[in-house]
């Protein structure tokens, strides 16, 4: 089975590039094919992969980019996010493509491959739903329920 995972970075020590390395090292000796595109350019990864987990680079750094300019721009930005994973997706061709909620998580339910889409959240999220379920902060499940796929959140 052939795994494609999207984040931003591997370069930071954040939890979830703790996470993804662990899952991908663990999944690739087991004989899975794993792969992880990073919306950055090349940098030393923090944390170790097994030498058999595939990295890509889609070097779409808007992190580099003036917040303004990242606005004003941002169109083009997420069209050239859309190209980069739409040609990634179609030369590796994974059967699963999770998304640790990078802006593709927008658009990977429209790409016309075979893979199942995924997204993954590693946060404390209980928290939120929790208080949205008591009727606290109202804006956040109106927030999931405008901005995350129905595809891959069913929030009541």
């Amino acid at each position: 089975m052939r795994l494609l995972y999207f984040i931003d970075f591997l370069h930071t020590p954040g939890g979830m590039e703790r996470v993804l390395s662990l899952k991908a090292n663990y999944l690739a000796q087991k004989g899975y094919d794993v792969h992880i595109a990073c919306l950055s350019s090349p940098k030393p990864i923090f944390f170790p992969l097994y030498e058999k987990v595939g990295v890509h680079y889609l070097s779409i750094d808007n992190y580099s980019i003036p917040l303004l300019d990242r606005i004003l721009k941002g169109a083009s930005y997420t069209q050239e996010h859309f190209v980069k994973v739409q040609a990634l997706v179609e030369k590796i061709q994974p059967d699963i493509c999770i998304s640790l909620l990078g802006n593709e998580f927008y658009f990977l339910p429209k790409l016309t491959d075979k893979s199942k889409k995924f997204v993954e959240l590693h946060n404390s999220m209980e928290s939120h739903i929790i208080q949205v379920e008591e009727g606290r902060f109202s804006h956040l499940k109106k927030w999931y329920r405008n901005t995350i796929p129905s595809q891959f959140l069913s929030i009541k």
